[in-house]
């Protein structure tokens, strides 16, 4: 029973560092979603503010580089903002579409700067912003998703703590009351005669 109870807590034990160490890593990687999140925003107002600014026959190519760091890194994870690649699928497909509905807007901001028709490049713009958007509801169910994991996974923390403090305190009461009652035995050895009951020595 002893062994059973010894195995039993360190288990508890072993399980309760796991799933803090696993809770620690999900709390830095909402972080990380979190700052996803606000980049695609930034893209996806930088494009609008860009197609305003080529339609009105102001270029700015230091807008067109900005957008072009954040797209790449976004979607590899290499560059200077600190952002990561997820491993949600649907999120990547829509980073991927993305990327190459920037390339078309590229190309019909080359066609303004050239004195060509505009209409087109409102037209991509338009497509470029509905898919910035379905990208950011997309990580932002991801990220959502991975804190309703974390809550579930602090639920559990609390119960194996509780469960493991629990079986500590029974068993360090047990042994208290075990060493009360030896303590109480080795009195009346010492202090009481085994057949009259009486005390041999003044306590």
């Amino acid at each position: 029973m002893k062994r059973f109870l010894k195995i039993t807590i360190l288990v508890l034990f072993v399980l309760l560092i796991s799933i803090s160490y696993i809770s620690v890593q999900l709390i830095h990687n909402i972080g990380d979603y979190g700052k996803l999140i606000n980049y695609v925003g930034i893209v996806r107002g930088a494009s609008q503010r860009l197609t305003k600014l080529e339609m009105n026959f102001q270029p700015n190519d230091e807008l067109v580089e900005y957008i072009d760091e954040i797209l790449h890194e976004l979607n590899t994870g290499h560059g200077k903002y600190g952002l990561v690649v997820t491993d949600c699928k649907k999120y990547n497909e829509y980073l991927s579409l993305l990327e190459r509905k920037w390339e078309d807007l590229n190309i019909e901001i080359k066609k303004v700067r050239m004195e060509e028709d505009s209409s087109q490049l409102l037209q991509t713009s338009e497509e470029f912003f509905k898919i910035a958007n379905d990208t950011v509801f997309e990580i932002e169910h991801y990220s959502k998703e991975k804190s309703d994991y974390l809550m579930t996974l602090i639920i559990i923390i609390s119960v194996v703590g509780i469960v493991a403090w629990t079986i500590l305190i029974m068993q360090y009461n047990r042994r208290l009351i075990r060493l009360e009652k030896l303590n109480v035995d080795l009195k009346n050895i010492a202090y009481k005669d085994e057949l009259t009951g009486a005390n041999t020595i003044d306590k």
